[in-house]
């Protein structure tokens, strides 16, 4: 158990929640580690609470965006989840992984914007051609229609 995932338990046990100051001795990576702990044994609500925390303390942490985005597609808060992923994204710029483009994607999907949802499938099949999930989910978008409006012109 990590001396983060410790001081959780045992502030828990007193009733009491870990804050800010309390994260900020901790590196991003430890506080993902954590948050991934705690989604795993059941504790939801402590580990979306120590992403809000993680967010404003580290906002420009690829680490704490990627987690705090997939928190917030887990919750389906879908307009966090696209601001989040979006962010992650841009900063990633070139060296996106895929799960980036498919995770940013199924967001804008649930978020009913299918036309930007096509646009970063498209974006991601550039650099993973072969992709299946990526693949798969430019396959759905093409039959999805958006007020009656067609997602893409685009032929593949």
């Amino acid at each position: 158990m990590s001396v983060l995932l410790q001081e959780i338990s045992s502030k828990q046990q007193l009733g009491a929640m870990v804050n800010e100051r309390d994260l900020s001795r901790y590196t991003p990576s430890e506080i993902c580690q954590t948050i991934q702990a705690l989604m795993r044994d059941g504790q939801d609500e402590f580990a979306y609470l120590m992403g809000e925390a993680a967010l404003n303390l580290y906002p420009y942490s690829e680490d704490i965006l990627a987690v705090t985005g997939l928190l917030a597609s887990t919750r389906q808060d879908w307009p966090l989840a696209v601001e989040l992923l979006e962010e992650l994204k841009r900063m990633q710029a070139a060296n996106s992984p895929v799960l980036t483009f498919v995770v940013l994607a199924r967001s804008l999907r649930c978020n009913l914007e299918p036309a930007r949802a096509y646009e970063v499938v498209e974006e991601g099949l550039e650099y993973f051609p072969d992709h299946e999930e990526l693949v798969s989910e430019r396959a759905f978008l093409k039959t999805f229609n958006d007020s009656h409006h067609p997602v893409s012109q685009h032929k593949s």
